[in-house]
């Protein structure tokens, strides 16, 4: 019997063995659960971002020579070793020694050179994750940002999370409005709640507070767009503002929260994919009962878009009182979080769910317009960085890094991290008791990370920082021509060892690359626990509407 991991707010996970077929039975597999989600071949993307489910089956293609990548295999190709000399020598050549994880210590000379080389003029640079629960990478990520912004006046972080759910952590940041623990709870994302990124925060904070008069205070949004609870409760703030202060009129207001009332909250949207899911990977799957929850959700979004372009319509009479009496600022926060109403459903309709990448860049694109001048550093995880485009199982997916990579050019830079060894959190659970730790696989003598982890031993460094940035060019300089074994990055319950290591390009993918030796679990925030036990239980009294 398949087992089916479902928790609240949905991370949902299919066992290892059920992602390696070779041929998919033709029900109760991925490619049955699949047709059923409406998700047109690609695989199932976690909807509280902790799961990609992009494993076995998974490609890279070679946006220069138009060649794909195979998964990896533990076994070395005809005439492969471990590393001769030249492949040593590259590394050696590109690798900067990173000295420390600790986020206060600041970047030696060979590091920020390093950093300045891979961070080049670009106005967006990303940092990538390998998991969204280890301690040491977030850390040192927070070394590299803090330089990035003292440094090299980088202003605009942008994280892996709702755009709306981050407006009180900006307004923390640039005002001192509320707390960075309440803040970052708000979120809703175990992965930014934790005691990493409140250190982080909070010197953000200082940052801005340090200088008073600055008119271009560091900012921090989000850029995701799985969350319809975090649009609608930025708007009602907003609506609520600027009647108190007679910007708008009572009816105006009245009418638009009114709207924004009827749409669904995020449990309701997610309980339908959690009972397809469910229903679907049962031992006998009923179509019946399948259409009947398709009928269900299909009738509750197109409810749902109908209210959102009522919404919309209204927005103009709207934007007419309020362009010479409001900031800009929050016309531009308004703006987006209507925007970000209409990603929602169409993320959640069927078919949607492929296009969270793409409502990504177009979320990170519309902060470049609105800060044409600033540098942006974007946070998110490696695979949504990636500068070339995906293949899963046939089907092509842009990462948000390759739609960028391809609307800017070098103008967008990406960095990854990946690690040798250790411990990392996969998910918070409902108590600190039942969060799950995961010890990582160790990778094999082929794979990058094993030929890294020996480089950074011989120079009793704990990680690395490894130059790629001019091999996008270059590409015949690469050693390893067919490819290496790499890990393809954890976001929540891990697999087993041939679903987590795959045959990659770096080179192609990353212009640059953080190596750690060895990561240790994130500490989840505890007001977390409770905000998401409050937001997750079930409301509705009537069942599904």
């Amino acid at each position: 019997m398949m087992r089916l991991r479902m928790r609240r707010p949905l991370r949902m996970r299919l066992p290892a063995a059920f992602m390696a077929v070779a041929q998919p039975p033709e029900r109760n597999s991925r490619c049955w659960i699949e047709r059923v989600l409406g998700t047109g071949g690609f695989d199932l993307v976690d909807l509280a971002q902790d799961d990609r489910l992009i494993r076995a089956w998974q490609t890279f293609e070679d946006l220069i020579r138009g060649e794909s990548i195979s998964p990896a295999r533990c076994t070395p190709f005809e005439g492969e070793s471990e590393m001769d000399e030249v492949q040593n020598n590259w590394i050696r050549d590109r690798a900067t020694n990173f000295v420390s994880c600790a986020p206060n210590v600041p970047l030696a000379d060979g590091e920020r050179a390093a950093v300045a080389r891979l961070a080049g003029e670009a106005h967006v640079v990303a940092i990538g994750e390998a998991t969204h629960g280890s301690k040491e990478m977030i850390q040192s990520r927070e070394r590299v940002l803090r330089f990035l912004i003292q440094e090299r006046k980088a202003t605009i972080v942008v994280l892996e999370a709702c755009f709306a759910a981050t407006q009180p952590l900006n307004r923390y940041v640039m005002h001192g409005d509320g707390t960075a623990q309440e803040a970052l709870i708000a979120t809703a994302y175990w992965s930014y709640a934790n005691l990493e990124t409140l250190g982080f925060v909070d010197w953000v904070r200082d940052y801005n507070r340090a200088r008073p008069g600055a008119n271009r205070p560091v900012r921090i949004y989000g850029c995701d767009v799985q969350s319809i609870d975090g649009p609608k409760t930025e708007l009602a703030r907003l609506l609520r503002g600027f009647g108190r202060t007679g910007r708008l009129s009572r009816k105006d207001v009245t009418e638009a929260a009114a709207l924004l009332t009827v749409l669904p909250a995020d449990r309701d949207l997610f309980r339908f994919v959690e009972l397809l899911v469910s229903e679907a990977s049962s031992n006998n799957p009923d179509e019946a009962r399948i259409a009947d929850i398709q009928a269900q959700q299909s009738a509750l979004l197109a409810t749902s878009r109908v209210t959102v372009e009522k919404f919309s319509r209204r927005l103009p009479e709207l934007q007419k009182a309020l362009f010479s009496t409001v900031q800009d600022d929050d016309l531009f926060v308004f703006e987006r979080c209507r925007r970000l109403l209409e990603q929602v459903i169409e993320f959640y309709s069927p078919g949607g769910l492929g296009k969270r990448d793409l409502f990504m860049a177009e979320n990170v694109t519309a902060l470049r317009r609105q800060f044409p001048l600033e540098r942006l550093l974007l946070s998110s995880h490696n695979l949504h960085v990636v500068r070339v485009p995906l293949t899963i199982r046939g089907q092509p997916f842009l990462p948000m890094g390759c739609l960028l990579a391809r609307q800017i050019g070098n103008d967008y830079r990406a960095i990854s991290t990946a690690f040798h060894e250790g411990k990392y959190l996969a998910i918070a659970g409902d108590r600190p008791e039942q969060d799950q730790i995961v010890v990582a696989h160790t990778p094999g003598p082929l794979a990058f990370e094993h030929i890294l982890q020996r480089v950074a031993d011989d120079r009793q460094t704990p990680g690395l920082l490894l130059d790629l940035s001019e091999q996008e060019t270059q590409g015949s300089d690469f050693p390893w021509q067919t490819g290496l074994e790499m890990r393809i990055g954890e976001a929540g319950a891990q697999g087993d060892y041939d679903a987590s290591f795959m045959r990659q390009r770096p080179e192609l993918q990353f212009d640059g690359l953080i190596f750690l030796k060895e990561t240790t679990p994130t500490t989840v925030l505890q007001g977390y626990y409770q905000h998401a036990n409050e937001k997750w239980q079930e409301r509705n009294r009537g069942g599904n509407r």
